[in-house]
C-alpha cells in the first residue's frame, strides 16, 4: 500500500487538537463574537480593569447580573473562546455590559481538512491478533473516528477493511492516535479511537476521497 494516495486531492495533514487552555489576552478595542440568550452579537471591548471587561451591547435591559455569556475572538489561524459572568448589566442606552473574565480561555485552530459524520461498517485486525467488527463514525482526509468492542493500545497499527457505500470493501492501514474511556453497553464495553490513515490498497484512497466529497454535498447542498 502507498502512503500518499488519499492525500493526492485532499490535504492529509494530521488534525490538530480541537482545543487547548491558554491565557486570555484581550485589549481595549478588540471585537468579540458574543452569544447571549442564543443570539450572536459583534461587540467591542470598551475597557478592561483587573479581571473584568466592559463591552458595548445594543440591549438596554439584558443581560442581567449572574448570567453566563459565551465569547469568541477570531483571527486567521483560529479562535479563542471562553465564558464570562455578567457582573453589571446595561444601566442606560450605550452603557454596555461588565463581565468577570475566567482565568483561562480555550484555543481552537481552524481545520485544514473537512470532517463528516458517517455510519460505515469496518472490520479491524491488529497484526497477529483477532478480527473485530466496528463502525467508522466520522471521516476526514487524514483519518477517522472508530468505535468497536476490541481494545487497541495507543500507537498500535491496525488493518481496517471499510465497506464504502456504493463501492464495496476496501483495505486501509491505520494507526491508533488516541483512545477514549470505554462506555458500558449491553454487549460489553465499546471503545472509541481517533486514527490516522497510513496506507491504502489501490483505489481505496480515491474511493474514500470521493465518498467524503459526496457526504459534504449531501450535508451542505446548494439548494
Amino acid at each position: 500500500m502507498t502512503e500518499t494516495e488519499f492525500g493526492e486531492n485532499v490535504s492529509g495533514r494530521r488534525d490538530l487538537p480541537p482545543s487547548e487552555d491558554i491565557a486570555i489576552e484581550l485589549v481595549m478595542g478588540d471585537e468579540l463574537l458574543m452569544n447571549v440568550t442564543g443570539r450572536n452579537f459583534m461587540v467591542e471591548i470598551l475597557s478592561i480593569a483587573g479581571d473584568t471587561m466592559r463591552v458595548a451591547f445594543p440591549g438596554i435591559d439584558y443581560p442581567v447580573e449572574g448570567m453566563l455569556v459565551d465569547f469568541e475572538l477570531h483571527d486567521p489561524e483560529g479562535f479563542s473562546y471562553f465564558q464570562a459572568v455578567v457582573v453589571q448589566g446595561p444601566r442606560a442606552d450605550g452603557d454596555g455590559v461588565v463581565l468577570r473574565l475566567p482565568d483561562l480561555a480555550q484555543r481552537a485552530t481552524h481545520r485544514d481538512s473537512a470532517r463528516v459524520p458517517t455510519d460505515i461498517d469496518v472490520t479491524l485486525t491488529e497484526e497477529g491478533g483477532a478480527t473485530a467488527p466496528g463502525k467508522l463514525r466520522n471521516l476526514s482526509s487524514g483519518g477517522g473516528f472508530i468505535e468497536t468492542g476490541a481494545h487497541f493500545a495507543e500507537g498500535s497499527s491496525v488493518a481496517m477493511a471499510v465497506d464504502i457505500p456504493n463501492v464495496g470493501r476496501k483495505n486501509v492501514d491505520i494507526q491508533i492516535l488516541h483512545v477514549t474511556e470505554p462506555r458500558a453497553t449491553d454487549i460489553g464495553p465499546i471503545y472509541s479511537y481517533g486514527t490516522r490513515f497510513t496506507g491504502y490498497e489501490p483505489g481505496a484512497g480515491r474511493a474514500l476521497t470521493q465518498y467524503l466529497w459526496d457526504r459534504l454535498i449531501e450535508l451542505y447542498p446548494s439548494v
